[in-house]
Order: C-alpha cells, then sequence, then structure tokens
C-alpha cells in the first residue's frame, strides 16, 4: 500500500471525528468487506526486492528443498527488517490480493510458523480480509525473532512532545506501567525524576520509559503481580520501544531541542489535549520535527473530558494545520486495525503520512490502537551499515553521589572515543597552584595522591594531611558537557585509586 493517499475526508474536505467504537477483531468477512481506501480488496503494490515485506500466493506442502529455499528468504527479509519481516500471504507477486479459501489459508500459515520456528523466529496474524475469489482471505503476518542470545531487540526511539498539560507524561505512563490514569496524576508519577516536577506536576528534564513486545506482539511491561523491572523486561522483549518524555513549557524550550537532538529519536509524537486546542508550543514542536525531519504522528489525549464539538474542533485545527502550505503532510484519523497497520508501514517508508489517534488516560479507549502501531512500527535506523563506521559514546546525564565520583548515563551512537586532556578538580581547574612549576606549565597535568592534594601533590589550603583528610562531595563537578563528564570520570577513578 506504500505511495498512497490515505485520507479519510468527508464531502467538505474535513477529516470526521472517531466515533468510539470499539475496535473489532480481525477476521475474513464476505465480499462486503472494505479496505482502507473505502473499496473492495484494494490492490497493493508490486513486490519489491528488497526490504521486509514478502508477498505469498500460497505456501502449500514445500518439499524439503523448497522449504530450504523459503527458509532462506524469510532469512534474508528479518535481516532487511533488522528482526522483522512481514508476510502477505494471498498476495500475487503483482500485489493483486487473489485469496486463498480458509483451509488452504491455514496449512499456508502453518507452513509459515515452520519456516520461522527454523530461524527462532514467532508467527503473529495482524489481520485478515476478504480477497478477490469468493469465500477467500487474504492474511497479514508479522515474524519477529525471539530474544535469544544471539538476537539483540528491534530499538524504536519515539519523542514524545507537545503543549504543556497535555498528557504526555500520563500517556507514556499508562502505556509503560499498564495502568489507568486515575485523573489526577497518578500515571504520570512513574515519568517524573525530581520532587519538583512531582510537586508541579510539569515536566523539566528528560525522561526515558521502555515499552517491550515479546515476539507475539504482546506488552512485556504488565504483570497481574507486580510491575516488571526494567532488566525483565529487557530479557523477555523482541522490540524495545523507548518514549523520550520531553518538556512542553516554553521556559525549557532548550531541554526539549536536547532531547530531540541527543537522543536520537527514530519517530515523533505529538500530543495535544482535546479540551485545550493547538496551542502556540504545538506548532514550535512541529517545526522542530519538520526541521529534523523526522516522521511523526499525533496523539489526541482527554477525549474523556472533552465536549464533542470542542474534540471535533480540535482534530479540525490539527489537521488543517497539517495540510498547510508550509507542512505539506496528509492526516489520516485512525478508526480500526486496518488503517493502524497500513499507516505504521508507510510511515516508517517515508510518506507524508501523518496518523492521527484519539485516546483517554482514564478509560482506556484508544490505547488498544495506539499499541498495535506501536508494534508494527518498522525500524529505521539501520545499525548493519554502521557496524564498521567509528563509535561515538555520549553522554545524556550526570549527577552526583555520596562518594567522590561522578555516575553517568551514556548512550552509544556510533563506533570512536574523543577525549580532552583530564582537569583535576573544581577549584584546580579556575587557577593552577602558585607553587607548583608543574601546575605552572600545564594545569591539567599530574597525577594526585590523595584528595587532599592537587593533583601534582601541592597540598591544598586549609586541608588536613592526607592520613586523615575525607573525601569531600563539594570537589565532584557536574558533567555539563561530554569533555566535563570525561573529566568527572576521570577524577573519580584517580581519588579511588588513591584511596
Amino acid at each position: 500500500m506504500a505511495g498512497r493517499a490515505l485520507t479519510s475526508a468527508t464531502s467538505d474536505g474535513r477529516i470526521p471525528c472517531d466515533d468510539g467504537a470499539a475496535t473489532p477483531e480481525p477476521r475474513i468477512r464476505g465480499d462486503t468487506e472494505e479496505s482502507l481506501f473505502g473499496a473492495p480488496r484494494e490492490q497493493l503494490p508490486p513486490e519489491n526486492d528488497e526490504g521486509p515485506v514478502e508477498y505469498k500466493l500460497k505456501l502449500l506442502d514445500p518439499d524439503p528443498e523448497r522449504f530450504d529455499r523459503l527458509v532462506s528468504q524469510l532469512k534474508f527479509r528479518l535481516g532487511e527488517g533488522l528482526g522483522e519481516a512481514l508476510y502477505e500471504v494471498g498476495v500475487g507477486d503483482d500485489g493483486t490480493p487473489t485469496g486463498l479459501p480458509e483451509a488452504e489459508l491455514e496449512a499456508s500459515l502453518t507452513t509459515l510458523r515452520r519456516m520461522a520456528a527454523a530461524l527462532g523466529a514467532e508467527v503473529t496474524v495482524l489481520h485478515a480480509r476478504a480477497g478477490l475469489r469468493p469465500e477467500s482471505g487474504c492474511v497479514e503476518a508479522l515474524v519477529r525473532e525471539r530474544p535469544l542470545d544471539g538476537n539483540l531487540a528491534v530499538e524504536l526511539r519515539v519523542a514524545v512532545v507537545g503543549n504543556v498539560d497535555s498528557g504526555k507524561s500520563t500517556l507514556v505512563g499508562v502505556l509503560t506501567r499498564g495502568q489507568l490514569d486515575n485523573g489526577r496524576g497518578l500515571a504520570r508519577g512513574h515519568c517524573f525524576r525530581h520532587k519538583h516536577e512531582v510537586d508541579n506536576g510539569r515536566t523539566s528534564s528528560v525522561s526515558q520509559q521502555v515499552l517491550g513486545f515479546c515476539a507475539e506482539g504482546q506488552v512485556t511491561n504488565y504483570s497481574a503481580v507486580r510491575p516488571h523491572t526494567q532488566e525483565e523486561v529487557l530479557k523477555a522483549s523482541s522490540k524495545l520501544v523507548t518514549f523520550v518524555d520531553l518538556c512542553g513549557h516554553e521556559r525549557y524550550l532548550k531541554t526539549t531541542v536536547f532531547g530531540l537532538t541527543g537522543a536520537v529519536p527514530d519517530f515523533g509524537a505529538i500530543i495535544l489535549g482535546a479540551n485545550m486546542g493547538v496551542q502556540r508550543m504545538t506548532r514550535e514542536h512541529l517545526g522542530l520535527l519538520l526541521a529534523l525531519r523526522l516522521p511523526f504522528f499525533v496523539v489526541v489525549t482527554k477525549i474523556d473530558l472533552a465536549p464533542e464539538n470542542v474534540r471535533a474542533e480540535t482534530v479540525d485545527k490539527m489537521c488543517s494545520l497539517l495540510k498547510g502550505a508550509s507542512v505539506r503532510k496528509m492526516p489520516y484519523l485512525i478508526k480500526d486495525a486496518t488503517g493502524c497497520l497500513s499507516c505504521a508501514r508507510q510511515l516508517a517508508e517515508g510518506a507524508r503520512l501523518v496518523p492521527v489517534f484519539q485516546v483517554s488516560n482514564v478509560t482506556g479507549e484508544g490505547l488498544d490502537l495506539l499499541r498495535l502501531f506501536l508494534n508494527a512500527l518498522p525500524a529505521r535506523r539501520e545499525w548493519v551499515g554502521l557496524r564498521d563506521e567509528k563509535a561515538e559514546f555520549c553522554i545524556d546525564d550526570a549527577f552526583q553521589a555520596r562518594r567522590p565520583s561522578g555516575i553517568e548515563c551514556p548512550s552509544v551512537l556510533a563506533t570512536c572515543f574523543k577525549t580532552t586532556s583530564p582537569a583535576c578538580c573544581k577549584s584546580h581547574r579556575k587557577r593552577a597552584s602558585p607553587s607548583c612549576q608543574r601546575c605552572s606549565d600545564d594545569p591539567a597535568r599530574g597525577r594526585g595522591s590523595g584528595p587532599s592534594e592537587y593533583p601534582c601533590g601541592t597540598p591544598r589550603r586549609g586541608r588536613d594531611p592526607p592520613s586523615t583528610a575525607a573525601p569531600r562531595q563539594k570537589n565532584v563537578a557536574p558533567a555539563k558537557t561530554i569533555a566535563n563528564g570525561l573529566r568527572l570520570s576521570e577524577f573519580g577513578r584517580r581519588c579511588r585509586a588513591s584511596a
């Protein structure tokens, strides 16, 4: 379905609002089945020899030699999709949805499961619809590798932006914890990092939360007994979606820009409240995503709180903004699983499509479609091509500890390290010791023998001898840049070695 315009509009050109109906289970129906574009049994584009999508008209009782070729083909598709592949069963190579009878369709799915089991993968049926033949159907199946020791999980990064009080942290908390919000900020408390954020209810830092999916497509974060730890989620997940929760207030716009550029997201999510409309910061964040050329989707929250006319007005304004001359995007209102899966595929291929979801964090309406979309969203970053490149190690954050050493939160972005000459300590960086010729020549050189000395060995004023001096926390300077972070790590290593 790539390259087609996914707009569902009324006669006056507006996108209608969701009626809030529950999403039906995917099943094969008769000739009245309609596709995403309103016409029955839509023609798909021809099959591409590259990429993670494969068309198969049927897979009925292959002999051992053909089965080995099919397994090799599936392995290639999994490599193209970084551990994921999408199979269209009942569709010809030219994209015609011919369809198969129910018995042959089940036999083809059984063969596909055998192929996946040979490669340590699982098959999940995402959607089914009618074919061109009478009483026939086509199936869209997702093949994903299991989280074994040799298989790394597929990782996606989604930057969550939007105006202040639009429900960004609440949505991330509900998705990652599996617990609905109580309407008074219960879910957002899991995403806050500082006490003042809990007090005023606003995010002022960059917070990252992980949502995991197993090979069958189920969320691995949820548990009936207790919430799973991050280590348990990482072990049980075949796909990881990392939400980068960013600030919405204009006061913290620099922090938002830092999160959008430093976290290297694959997709963006614009959150706006149904009762608040399109605000100025919503336009600012939209401009940032366009400047970074990030594909994004829109999530309208608080639909249980906004009246129907206000909710419709908010959606119309957002769609008008996306279709404007400065943006030139094509919004599509997600209503069912068919549109959700097609939008996920086209968004990763670089289409101008912008899916629009409507959810409620209190009642849970629309959250199932959003989870299905995140599960089906393919990876965009070509890690295989970056393996031979030089590494880049970026320090995301650093904070104080009780002992004189810094704790850093790194992200590996590419492959080679650039370091500067390690500095000594905060007081020694400001000026060198006047009695030390070595410090006068180069204050950044030398090795200290204890916390009461300069790294060159010169005693500090007002300090006890090294045998009785106690480590002091104020000598640890927070790492504000990559260079400072490396200096902090070097200083901590020296203090521990001297102790």
